[in-house]
């Protein structure tokens, strides 16, 4: 079996319309001019922007951004059905004492790969899930699963007389999810329905029931890319 045959490939891309995340431009002629270059270096000044998310995880809670010296730890868990993540700051600027993050804001994230060419940068925005914090060390920590309006709600929707596959596909579309498959359909046509049910549970449903052949066996996941994944792990 060729490369090929075993990638997972997309069918449907998706149309999640994630938050604005937005850092200062350094790299425009017309911010360089603005800046009071003193002793810095130029190159220094030319590539923040550029090196943005590399170094450092760019992560903003609402609208609030946090730095270097703020950040202790972020952990993505792309290991169970929908990616989740763990973040840990310190507010040394005490951006949380007025209003501090309350369950359904948003944690949005960026990571720059080191090899942009062949490797593409991670976008994610993250419902916040739970907040712990210690006031004596000005520390946070949220958790958060992927930010997919849609997934967990209750539905009533007919798939029709579909196979597994393209039921999937279906779902996927109505949330913004693309998706993608390491097999091009299932041998399981019939009529299906996500009967008042979370969309999560329909497509876990569906897909514990897939069957392309006798030596198919099927699992899911959401990537960090915004893709259901059917695969077929045999």
């Amino acid at each position: 079996m060729s490369n090929v045959e075993r990638s997972i490939l997309p069918v449907v891309e998706p149309s999640i319309k994630r938050l604005p995340l937005m850092i200062e431009d350094t790299e425009s002629q017309e911010a360089l001019d603005k800046v009071d270059r003193g002793s810095v270096p130029v190159d220094t000044l030319t590539q923040n922007s550029a090196r943005a998310g590399a170094w450092v995880p760019i992560v903003t809670v609402r609208n609030i951004m946090f730095g270097q010296d703020e950040m202790r730890s972020m952990t993505i868990s792309c290991s169970g059905r929908v990616p989740r993540v763990t973040v840990s700051v310190r507010d040394i600027n005490q951006k949380f004492s007025v209003e501090a993050p309350l369950d359904g804001d948003v944690i949005s994230v960026y990571l720059r790969p080191p090899d942009v060419k062949n490797q593409r940068p991670i976008r994610i925005d993250f419902d916040i899930t739970g907040m712990s914090s210690s006031p004596s060390t000005q520390s946070y920590t949220l958790t958060g699963v992927m930010r997919v309006p849609g997934l967990f709600g209750e539905k009533c929707v007919s798939f029709g007389d579909s196979t597994s596959f393209d039921a999937l596909a279906e779902a996927a579309r109505q949330v913004g999810l693309g998706f993608a498959s390491n097999v091009d359909g299932t041998s399981d046509q019939m009529k299906r329905i996500c009967a008042y049910d979370a969309m999560d549970t329909f497509i876990d449903r569906t897909v514990a029931s897939a069957f392309a052949s006798d030596d198919s066996f099927f699992t899911w996941c959401i990537d960090p890319y915004y893709y259901l994944c059917l695969v077929d792990v045999n």
